[in-house]
């Protein structure tokens, strides 16, 4: 099988499905670091939240056998690389717990991008939307 060095996941879906459709867009990204691919995980919009500690906390997407924390857990420790939106980090992650320096907290290893990285991007690697 031919695989891509790199690939941009961009989730822009809300949670109000459970977490289905993050799930789901976490499953590529774990199958694709199953093959040796670079994976750039870029959450948007309401899904920003999922960047946090406490981002998909509770939520056991219907149909999925494990909780979503469960699926960004083995995303980050397989090497992917998490990324949230910095205009929706401050948007909708405002009311989440902060750390020291008073600003939300976000899970360890995860940046903050403007949108013009996914522009960046888009002529060096393959995109997949949810």
């Amino acid at each position: 099988m031919v695989t891509n060095e790199n690939l941009l996941v961009v989730l822009t879906g809300s949670l109000d499905d459970g977490g289905r459709k993050a799930a789901i867009a976490f499953g590529v990204a774990l199958a694709a670091l199953s093959n040796g691919t670079n994976v750039h995980m870029f959450l948007s919009l309401e899904s920003a939240v999922l960047g946090a500690p406490s981002g998909g906390a509770g939520l056991c997407p219907r149909g999925f056998s494990e909780p979503l924390s469960d699926y960004i857990a083995y995303f980050t420790d397989l090497g992917g690389q998490l990324e949230v939106c910095s205009s929706c980090f401050e948007e909708y992650c405002r009311d989440l717990p902060k750390d020291s320096t008073g600003v939300a907290e976000l899970r360890s290893g995860t940046t903050i991008h403007s949108l013009a990285v996914i522009a960046e991007r888009a002529a060096l690697m393959p995109i997949v939307t949810f």
